[in-house]
């Protein structure tokens, strides 16, 4: 499939795992939720 580039070598290489773990938390929840907290929870509260 195209674009499975990443993945399959993320599959053949598991001492990525926990730094490929990391930078999707950190570019996702992580900094999401320091986003809604310091924009939105002021105006819902």
């Amino acid at each position: 499939m195209p674009g499975m580039k990443q993945f399959v070598s993320l599959m053949a290489n598991p001492l990525m795992w926990p730094l490929a773990a990391f930078i999707s938390f950190m570019s996702g929840p992580w900094s999401e939720e320091f986003g809604w907290r310091g924009y939105a929870l002021d105006r819902f509260l």
